[in-house]
């Protein structure tokens, strides 16, 4: 079910904590939401373009964006479902085709559907580790 959060019927906002175009989702028929964890692939910790002590919050990546900046920008995919209150689950989907790095993504579920949050994580899961097992999936070389 889409589960009717605090924000339901008559509030400012739908179950999914939206407001304006996107008020009414939940009620479209749509109970999860399905989302990158961040715009790019997991970064290296430490050699080139590492985020490790060569890049702390205190220094600059190679690109030339301060730590802190790149911090909060990996972050941009995950901090709405939490401002607003937001059950969400990050879960590994692969490995970049060029980095070899991991791919994440995230699931967003209504208030109060944390249960059924875990379960659909769960069952994601499953459905990816089955394709990776019959040669589907991504990675390098795939």
């Amino acid at each position: 079910g889409g589960g009717g959060g605090a924000g339901g019927a008559g509030g400012g906002s739908d179950s999914f904590g939206l407001s304006g175009p996107l008020r009414g989702v939940s009620h479209a028929g749509v109970d999860l939401l399905l989302t990158p964890t961040a715009p790019t692939v997991a970064p290296l910790l430490y050699g080139p373009g590492g985020v490790g002590e060569s890049a702390g919050f205190d220094g600059f990546d190679q690109s030339g964006i301060d730590g802190c900046t790149a911090g909060y920008a990996a972050d941009c995919m995950t901090v709405p479902a939490s401002l607003a209150g937001l059950p969400a689950i990050s879960l590994p989907v692969g490995l970049g085709f060029e980095s070899g790095m991991p791919v994440g993504m995230q699931l967003i579920a209504p208030r109060g559907c944390d249960v059924e949050l875990i379960g659909a994580a769960w069952h994601v899961e499953r459905a990816l580790a089955d394709a990776a097992a019959s040669g589907g999936g991504g990675g390098p070389g795939e």
